[in-house]
């Protein structure tokens, strides 16, 4: 019967208890969600306080015999406490062991609940939790054995059961157990399981929970918006009888020069009310350290690339939005790039650090402006190459008139004419050449001239946005800041 006990018992039980059956004992097991990221995990035997005096026994050595127990060493690395509690109006005493996990490292490993294995999955999409908790039994036991742990169940010695408690703010959707909507809680009877009577049992409940998030709006190259805000499902409210006002007002913070809005919206089908906080704040690179709480937000620049970086160890979230306008571009991050919308969220896991790469666009002015400085350069170059080709260009020289000789026994009157006149021609052509370059030259020097005087007019730029501004203004056409005159 020592042994049959001890599949049904907890561990915690120690040898005097169990073979004692004088006693009322109950055993539980359970899951406790704390908040939107920690639940703790317990196992707790407990006895019947009257029935101490009975075994001879005070509460400081029952409590001993439970933590020297063989099955004790089971808990290592686990905290314990020691429970009182009102089991069907008779006071309950014992020990509970339980340690504090994620809803991802809820679990019950390593433990021996009297020949059953209790596997733990938590599922979460959106705001709905979804915890399933299967309940089985890996001994062995003969129909004997069953007959005389079925009757030992009859005579009310035992009760074993498994408990889920959910957060206050949070309301049950669904469940295959028996729930306590003051308390807040769920509790199955596993004690067939525990006993042999059935194999196994499968444990389900489905909760929602307010959705919190935070995030950081990149409005344009000047400006940032950054927010945090709370949801919750209109079904909660109903099932609280709180009206939406009440709420609002319940979740309501003061923050110095934060703005609120209130929030209505969709998610999953499900309606959502709730409040946001939001503040602009001007984009430059370095260290915010007032955006969120005991959280600092780093933006870099490094060349062309620029970076945000966020520690989020200390941000009670369940969601991490950053929003880019649609012409930035993601260059690399962690988290999940939603390209139509171009914004990354980082859901659920938020332990490590936020980090993105992203390049913003380039000022299409600054460009035009710069292309405009570059062919300006060019064309003064081409006119100087070409009025230096010209200078270089060997002037024909007028011919010098020098009389023919003629001689004596040629007289010809007529001929001596036709030739001054050729030679007339000759120097009158020689003549124009000359004074279409002398022409060309000036032209060039007025064009050279006019270069310079462009040139002159932009050589300053604005010293605030690097924008090239003429001599003659006063104010910067990019950005409006005054002109420095130099």
């Amino acid at each position: 019967m020592k042994k049959k006990l001890r599949r049904i018992a907890s561990v915690l039980l120690s040898v005097v208890m169990l073979v004692t059956l004088c006693s009322c004992m109950s055993m539980e097991s359970g899951l406790e969600f704390i908040d939107e990221n920690t639940v703790k995990v317990y196992t707790q035997v407990l006895m019947e306080e009257d029935s101490l005096e009975s075994l001879g026994m005070t509460k400081e050595e029952y409590l001993d015999s439970i933590s020297n127990s063989e099955s004790s060493e089971e808990y290592e690395g686990w905290e314990s406490e020691t429970v009182e509690v009102e089991v069907d109006g008779k006071n309950h005493i014992g020990t509970r062991y339980y340690k504090d996990a994620t809803y991802e490292t809820a679990n019950f490993e390593g433990v021996d609940s009297g020949d059953c294995d209790i596997d733990v999955s938590v599922d979460r999409k959106g705001s709905d939790v979804t915890v399933t908790v299967t309940y089985k039994n890996t001994g062995s036991l003969s129909i004997d054995e069953v007959n005389e742990v079925s009757q030992y169940i009859a005579d009310g010695m035992m009760t074993t059961s498994f408990r889920i408690a959910v957060p206050e703010d949070c309301d049950v959707v669904s469940t295959n157990g028996n729930y306590n909507k003051d308390k807040r809680e769920i509790i199955w009877d596993v004690l067939s399981v525990m006993s042999g009577t059935e194999s196994e049992k499968v444990l389900t409940v489905t909760f929602n929970k307010p959705l919190t998030e935070a995030g950081i709006i990149f409005v344009d190259k000047e400006t940032l918006t950054v927010y945090s805000q709370i949801l919750v499902n209109e079904s909660i409210l109903e099932s609280t009888g709180m009206t939406k006002e009440e709420y609002i007002d319940s979740v309501s913070e003061d923050k110095d020069d934060w703005e609120t809005e209130e929030l209505e919206t969709e998610i999953m089908g499900k309606k959502y009310i709730g409040i946001r906080y939001f503040k602009t704040v001007e984009y430059k690179t370095g260290t915010y350290d007032e955006l969120f709480d005991d959280t600092e937000v780093v933006l870099g620049k490094d060349g062309s690339e620029e970076s945000l970086q966020l520690e989020t160890d200390e941000l009670d979230i369940n969601a991490f939005r950053v929003t880019f306008p649609e012409n930035y571009k993601v260059i690399s991050s962690n988290g999940v790039h939603k390209e139509e919308i171009n914004e990354i969220l980082w859901e659920d896991e938020l332990s490590e650090c936020i980090s993105v790469k992203f390049k913003k666009p380039l000022n299409i002015l600054l460009i035009a402006l710069i292309a405009f400085g570059i062919i300006a350069v060019v064309a003064i170059v081409v006119v100087v190459i070409v009025v230096l080709g010209k200078k270089k260009t060997t002037l024909p020289v007028a011919p010098v008139y020098t009389p023919p000789v003629i001689p004596e026994q040629i007289t010809a009157p007529v001929e001596e004419k036709e030739e001054a006149a050729e030679e007339t021609a000759e120097v009158v052509e020689a003549a124009e050449e000359t004074a279409e370059v002398v022409e060309a030259e000036e032209e060039t020097a007025e064009v050279v001239e006019a270069v310079a005087e462009a040139t002159e007019e932009v050589k300053k730029f604005c010293y605030n946005c690097g924008t090239p501004v003429k001599e003659s203004d006063a104010f910067c056409k990019n950005c409006g800041e005054p002109v420095i005159k130099q």
